[in-house]
């Protein structure tokens, strides 16, 4: 069993990354990354608290929470990619530390649990108050939106070094230039992605590694609000330890328990185990088994809350919960907020915008211009890390809609082809002194000629301007996108002369 685990952990974590890594356009396969979160009940039931809807595949999200009553918390210890990652990274530093003959610790904190349950209160209570703050903590979306920022580019412009390298060193030998050829089409983008806050957004996943070193699964033991959830299920689960008491004694399983559940007694906390099996291979009494007999089971170890907290851990945390409470409040003021930047197309109105979106970032993964970009204070602390176009990067394509097919909560609406083209995202506006007809005299047909509407919602007029016969272009404003493409091909540096308000 231990030997299908980890089959089955790698299967997952591979599944999970082939899936965002191939997320592109023209996103032929079925391979749709907002799948990933429909299995998240973190995500999709704090999310559908907080806007007060049923978001379309939560059934998912509910089976995960009936195989963690049924199995306990195997999606930790199973599926999680963050957890996998987080195995394998400690696998790696635990080897090297024997090669350097350091020693292998794992510092406790038996009260630390706590925080994670506190964490997952926090969410529930700002959901309830009709905030969604679960993006910045859940796991699945933290692993993703780390590959997708942080992993993905630097790989696509490795790949992409090494080969311009390569083919001219080997004298452009004819299967070297296949297997370049190939292996961009199957992995790498030919997209030169760029987002200039990758490294702000991987903090989170690289202090999560840095935290495992010192104690294994660290994430997972202490701060995860998923596990949390999924902690206060497993507790009841119908699968348990047999854990009698011990005739030898040795201690290992309680060593070499990555999450610290198993007691001195060999007792063990059900709502801490992730069903790893380690205890089963370690044992050497072979007095470790998991069966769903109740007869077999032995009394399970408290959870660590029951010990209680401190009088100051409540009034932190009961202060804080009012404080969060109380912001909660100010929502509604909020309804009516303008549109600080230009969302991608369709998007929900502002303040159900940044209440549904999880900051996965699956659509500025999957832009084909590479001009949606996080946010990062433009719109509001609320708005952080929601996607924004950002016209010195790229442009909304006429006619893709990849955006809103892989949003997982709706944030972004699905549209067709047809309904893409007319909906409204910005206008164009026409700086005249800086625009170099308009300014010079001088003749630039840029941005006209640019506009992908087949009507053009950019007119050139030809009139007398400057004492002489100028083409001079105008905005349609009732025909204009707000595409921003007219914005992004402007040559007038370092600000543009046409540029698009968000509607």
């Amino acid at each position: 069993m231990l030997i299908l685990r980890r089959i089955v952990q790698t299967a997952c974590a591979v599944f999970f990354i082939v899936v965002v890594w191939t997320t592109r356009y023209p996103l032929d396969h079925f391979l749709n990354p907002a799948v990933l979160f429909k299995i998240d009940p973190l995500v999709m039931i704090m999310t559908s608290i907080a806007e007060r809807i049923i978001l379309p595949g939560i059934v998912f999200a509910v089976m995960t929470l009936a195989a963690t009553f049924v199995l306990g918390r195997v999606f930790c210890g199973w599926v999680c990619p963050l957890g996998a990652v987080s195995d394998f990274w400690v696998f790696l530093t635990d080897r090297l530390r024997l090669l350097l003959r350091l020693p292998v610790k794992d510092f406790l904190m038996p009260r630390g649990r706590f925080i994670k349950y506190a964490g997952l209160g926090l969410c529930a209570l700002l959901a309830v108050g009709g905030i969604q703050f679960v993006w910045l903590f859940d796991p699945l979306t933290i692993f993703v939106r780390s590959v997708s920022f942080g992993v993905i580019p630097p790989a696509n412009a490795l790949f992409e070094s090494i080969s311009a390298k390569l083919i001219p060193a080997t004298n452009y030998y004819p299967p070297v230039e296949v297997a370049y050829h190939w292996l961009k089409e199957a992995m790498f983008d030919p997209r030169r992605l760029l987002f200039p806050h990758a490294p702000v957004i991987s903090t989170i996943f690289v202090v999560i590694l840095a935290a495992a070193v010192m104690v294994r699964r660290f994430w997972c033991r202490y701060l995860c609000p998923l596990g949390g959830m999924l902690a206060l299920v497993a507790a009841h689960s119908l699968l348990k330890r047999v854990s009698p008491p011990c005739a030898v004694s040795c201690g290992m399983c309680k060593d070499d328990c990555r999450m610290g559940a198993i007691a001195d007694d060999n007792s063990y906390n059900a709502s801490e185990c992730i069903v790893c099996l380690d205890c089963v291979k370690k044992c050497s009494g072979d007095t470790s088994s998991f069966s769903f007999d109740r007869h077999k089971i032995v009394q399970s170890a408290p959870l660590p809350s029951a010990h209680g907290i401190s009088r100051a851990q409540f009034f932190a945390w009961s202060g804080v919960s009012l404080g969060l409470l109380a912001s909660s409040c100010a929502k509604p003021f909020l309804r009516n907020r303008v549109r600080a930047v230009i969302r991608p197309p369709a998007a929900l109105p502002e303040a159900e915008f940044v209440q549904r979106c999880v900051r996965c970032g699956n659509c500025m993964k999957v832009c084909i211009t590479n001009g949606l970009q996080p946010v990062v204070l433009e719109s509001g602390s609320e708005g952080i890390w929601t996607p924004k176009m950002d016209p010195s990067i790229g442009y909304c394509e006429y006619k893709c809609t990849l955006c809103g097919r892989v949003c997982p909560t709706g944030a972004i609406p699905p549209l067709t082809v047809e309904q893409k083209v007319r909906t409204h995202m910005g206008v164009a506006n026409i700086a005249r002194d800086r625009c170099i007809p308009w300014a010079t005299g001088r003749q630039c047909l840029v941005c006209e000629e640019h506009c992908p509407i087949p009507q053009k919602a950019i007119q050139i007029r030809e009139m007398m301007h400057l004492g002489q016969k100028v083409l001079l272009p105008f905005v349609d404003a009732d025909a204009c996108v707000g595409c921003t493409l007219c914005q992004h091909v402007c040559p007038v540096l370092p600000r543009k002369a046409i540029e698009v308000s968000p509607v």
